[in-house]
C-alpha cells in the first residue's frame, strides 16, 4: 500500500474530485495535526465517483486514536491508519452503492460495510462483507 501523510493545515486537490480537507479527522484536538490516506483508497473513491457521475461525501475518513475512542470506534479500525471511508453518494440510496460494490469487489479489491445511511469501503489485505443495517447503526 502507498501511504500518503498530509499536515492537517494542509490544502491539496488529491484527484480530480476529492480534496485533501473531505479526509481530515473530525476532532478538534490540538495534538491531531497529520492525515493518513492510502492512495488505494483515493483510486477506489474516484471509481466510485466516475461510476455514479454524482458528487460523494466522505462522512469519515481518517480518524486519530482519541477522536476514534470518543465515537466508540472498533479498536482496530481501519480508519485509523487512513485505509477506510464512509461515505454517501448524494441522490443515490446507500443500498444502490452497496450493491455497486459488492458486484465489483473483486475488481475494486475492497471490504465493503453496509450501514443503513451510508458505506464503509476500505483497502484491508482481505474481502469482506459487512452487514449492519438495522442494528442501531444510522
Amino acid at each position: 500500500m502507498l501511504l500518503h501523510t498530509y499536515n492537517k493545515n494542509e490544502k491539496k486537490q488529491l484527484t480530480k474530485n476529492f480534496n485533501l480537507n473531505e479526509f481530515h479527522c473530525n476532532c478538534a484536538y490540538l495534538e491531531c495535526s497529520q492525515t493518513y490516506i492510502t492512495e488505494e483508497l483515493l483510486v477506489v473513491l474516484q471509481v466510485i465517483r466516475n461510476y455514479f457521475k454524482e458528487c460523494i461525501k466522505i462522512t469519515s475518513a481518517y480518524r486519530c486514536f482519541r477522536y476514534n475512542k470518543d465515537i466508540s470506534g472498533a479498536i482496530n479500525s481501519q480508519h485509523l491508519n487512513g485505509f477506510a471511508c464512509d461515505i454517501q453518494v448524494i441522490g443515490v440510496s446507500a443500498f444502490e452503492v452497496q450493491e455497486y460494490l459488492i458486484m465489483n469487489q473483486r475488481d475494486l479489491n475492497i471490504t465493503i460495510g453496509r450501514y443503513n445511511t451510508f458505506t464503509h469501503i476500505d483497502v484491508r489485505d482481505e474481502l469482506i462483507v459487512f452487514d449492519m443495517r438495522d442494528k442501531g447503526n444510522k
